[in-house]
């Protein structure tokens, strides 16, 4: 069971850590640490299945974000 928990954790933290790099580079702090939470939580309830997806999401809010943002 341990190694279940860790295996989510550690799929979660991986595929979190996309988000919040690219978040963070394009200085949007809310985005980046929602989308790295988001990920964490998604590892644990479909693991690599929702998780990446997550990351995939987010990455695109991130760039959509920051995109208006620089236009305006």
């Amino acid at each position: 069971m341990e190694s279940v928990i860790f295996g989510a954790l550690l799929i979660g933290i991986f595929s979190g850590c996309v988000p919040l790099i690219y978040g963070l580079n394009k200085n949007q702090l809310a985005l980046a640490l929602g989308g790295f939470f988001a990920c964490i939580v998604s590892g644990f309830v479909l693991g690599a299945l929702l998780a990446f997806p997550m990351a995939g999401l987010f990455f695109f809010f991130i760039r959509n974000n920051s995109k208006s943002t620089r236009n305006d």
